[in-house]
C-alpha cells in the first residue's frame, strides 16, 4: 500500500480482525475488566445529571416561585440538548476520535454542572441546562462505541453491561443521595457533585487509548500498537504478514447518509424502529406511573413515589440480568421474550382497576423491567450492528431518537387521557409499541453475538 491511497476494504477488514485476535487472544486484567469499569463510573454523573432535576424540581418551583409551564420547561431543556448532543457527538467521534470526543463532553458536563449550583434564575438555568444536555447525550454513544470496540469478542455483552449498569446507576443514587442532600445541604449540592468526573478525567485518560479500531481505520497503524499496549493486549502481526503499510491517508469523512447505503440500510432502519418503539414504552412506564397511580388507581401520594422509585431500581436489576444472558444466548432471543413479557403485563393492565392495586404494581414492575432489559440489549446490538467508519455517528443517530421517543411520550400520553379519560388506551399504545418490537427482533434483526465487529 504505497503511492498514498486510502486502504481497500479487503485490507481493512484484515486489518480489523488483527486486531480483534490481539483483544481476545490476552486474558488481563487492563483487557477485561479495568476499561468498563472505569468508563462506566465516569459516566454514571451522565445520568445523575439527567437524573438530579426531578428531584430538585420541586425546590426550584418554591424557591422561584415558578409556575408549572415554566418548571416544565426547566425539566426539559436538558433533554432537548441530549437530543442534539448525541446527534453532533456521534459525528465529531467519526471525525476527530472517540476519546477527545467523550472526553471533551465531560469536561463540559461537569462544568456546567457546576456552574448551575451557581445560578438564581430560571432562565439561565434553562439555557445552561439545555448546552449541558449537548454534552450528556453525546458522552454516552460515543462511550458506548469505544467501549464495543475494545470488548473480546465472545464476552461483549457481559463486558459491555459492566460498563453500562455503572454508568446508568447514577439515576438510582440521585434519587436515593437526593433525600439526604436536599433537605440537609441544599439543592445546589446535588450540581456540585454531578461535577466530581472533572477530578477522576486525568486518571482514565491515563488508563485508556483511543480506540485502536477507529486508528486503523484512519490508517494510523503505529498508534495502533502503542493503544493496544496500554490495553494490555499484544502488538499486530509484522507488517510482512499482514501487508498493511503504516499511516495512511485518512479515508472520506462519513455523514448520516452513510448509514443508508444498501449494505447496511435495513439493519440501520431496524435499529431506529427498535430505539424508537423501547424508548417510548420504557420512558412512558418511568414518567406516567406515580401520576396514573395517584389519579387513576386511587394510591396515597407517598407509596406511588415508592413505586416510582422502585422502578428506577429496577435499571441496576435489569443490566445484570441482561450480562447473564446476552452472550450466552445471543442479543435475539433475550430480547424477545422481554418484549413478550412487557406486552403480556401491559396488556394485563388494560383490565385492572383500583380495587386490585397489588397486581397492579406488580404488573407495573413486571412491564418497567423487561422493558429495561430491553433497552439494556440494544446497547451493545446496535454498536455491534454497525461498521467501524459509522459506529459512533449510528449510536449517535440512533440514541437520539430515543430521546425524542422520551419528549414525545408525555405528549402523547396526556393527550390520550385527556380525550380517552382512562389508562386503559394508555397501556394499549404501550403494548402495541412492545408487540412492534417483537416483530422488529424475530423478523427484521440479525444476530450480532460473538461475531467480529464490522470494519466496512
Amino acid at each position: 500500500m504505497t503511492g498514498g491511497a486510502t486502504a481497500p476494504e479487503s485490507v481493512r477488514n484484515t486489518r480489523g480482525e488483527a486486531i480483534t485476535h490481539s483483544l481476545d487472544a490476552d486474558f488481563t486484567w487492563r483487557t477485561r475488566s479495568l476499561p468498563p469499569i472505569l468508563l462506566g463510573t465516569l459516566l454514571l454523573f451522565d445520568s445523575w445529571d439527567v437524573g438530579l432535576i426531578s428531584y430538585v424540581a420541586p425546590v426550584l418551583a418554591k424557591e422561584w416561585h415558578l409556575g408549572s409551564l415554566f418548571l416544565g420547561t426547566v425539566l426539559s431543556a436538558g433533554y432537548a440538548g441530549q437530543f442534539f448532543g448525541a446527534l453532533l457527538c456521534g459525528a465529531l467521534a467519526e471525525r476527530w476520535g472517540r476519546v477527545p470526543v467523550l472526553y471533551l463532553a465531560v469536561i463540559i458536563m461537569s462544568v456546567l454542572s457546576i456552574t448551575c449550583a451557581f445560578l438564581h434564575s430560571a432562565e439561565l438555568m434553562i439555557a445552561v441546562r439545555f448546552v449541558q444536555g449537548i454534552a450528556i447525550g453525546g458522552a454516552l454513544p460515543v462511550a458506548a462505541s469505544y467501549i464495543n470496540e475494545i470488548a473480546p469478542s465472545q464476552q461483549r455483552g457481559r463486558y459491555f453491561s459492566v460498563f453500562q449498569s455503572l454508568a446508568m446507576s447514577g439515576y438510582v443514587w440521585a434519587a436515593l443521595f437526593s433525600v439526604l442532600i436536599i433537605p440537609h445541604l441544599g439543592w445546589r449540592w446535588m450540581f456540585i457533585i454531578g461535577g466530581l468526573p472533572i477530578l477522576g478525567l486525568p486518571f482514565v485518560w491515563a488508563k485508556l487509548p483511543e480506540s485502536p479500531r477507529w486508528l486503523a481505520r484512519k490508517g494510523r497503524l503505529v498508534e495502533v500498537d502503542r493503544a493496544l499496549a496500554k490495553l494490555g493486549a499484544r502488538s499486530l502481526p509484522p507488517l510482512a504478514t499482514t501487508g498493511l503499510a503504516y499511516d495512511e491517508p485518512a479515508p472520506a469523512k462519513p455523514g448520516v447518509a452513510a448509514l443508508f447505503q444498501p449494505a447496511i440500510r435495513g439493519q440501520t432502519l431496524t435499529v431506529m424502529a427498535l430505539w424508537f418503539l423501547v424508548s417510548f414504552v420504557s420512558f412512558g412506564l418511568v414518567t406516567w406511573v406515580p401520576t396514573l397511580l395517584t389519579t387513576v388507581f386511587k394510591m396515597p401520594l407517598r407509596d406511588a413515589l415508592a413505586v416510582g422509585a422502585a422502578n428506577s431500581v429496577l435499571f441496576l436489576i435489569a443490566a445484570p440480568l441482561a450480562a447473564l444472558v446476552l452472550d450466552r444466548f445471543g442479543r435475539r432471543p433475550p430480547a424477545i421474550v422481554a418484549g413478550m413479557l412487557s406486552v403480556v403485563a401491559l396488556v394485563t393492565l388494560t383490565f385492572l382497576n383500583e380495587r386490585q392495586l397489588a397486581l397492579v404494581v406488580g404488573m407495573l414492575i413486571l412491564g418497567k423491567l423487561s422493558s429495561a432489559v430491553g433497552s439494556v440489549i440494544l446497547w451493545p446490538f446496535s454498536a455491534e450492528t454497525f461498521p467501524t467508519r459509522v459506529r459512533a455517528l449510528g449510536l449517535g443517530v440512533v440514541s437520539s431518537l430515543g430521546r425524542a421517543a422520551s419528549m414525545m411520550t408525555p405528549i402523547v400520553v396526556g393527550a390520550i387521557l385527556t380525550f380517552q379519560k382512562s389508562p386503559a388506551a394508555v397501556f394499549l399504545v404501550f403494548a402495541a409499541c412492545g408487540v412492534g418490537v417483537c416483530l422488529l427482533w424475530w423478523f427484521a434483526a440479525a444476530e450480532t453475538a460473538g461475531r467480529s465487529l464490522k470494519e466496512e
